[in-house]
């Protein structure tokens, strides 16, 4: 007798499904959300949107302001400044990043 996911009813994800899933219940989730934290890796390429990773002691996340949103800001982001700031929290799905 074969043990085999199908036999004994398992599902099985394909990686997109999985993904697709996870960003579903994350997004239905959380709607806006306020994140204090740590800028580190602060990022501006040429596309005028700005890449970050928010950390603090225990745990780190990736973030990005899009172009539209970052001439709202009153200061220019950097490494160490400690920030308090509001967003959704999205899945990449090529990444499979949040």
């Amino acid at each position: 007798m074969a043990d085999t996911a199908e036999t004994d009813k398992t599902k099985i994800y394909t990686v997109t499904t999985l993904s697709e899933e996870i960003k579903s219940v994350l997004e239905a989730h959380f709607d806006f959300v306020w994140v204090e934290g740590e800028i580190s890796n602060f990022r501006s390429p040429l596309s005028g949107h700005f890449y970050m990773v928010l950390k603090d002691e225990k745990a780190q996340i990736r973030a990005v302001m899009f172009r539209p949103q970052t001439r709202y800001l009153q200061f220019t982001p950097q490494d160490g400044m400690k920030v308090i700031v509001r967003g959704r929290v999205a899945i990449y799905e090529p990444r499979g990043e949040y």
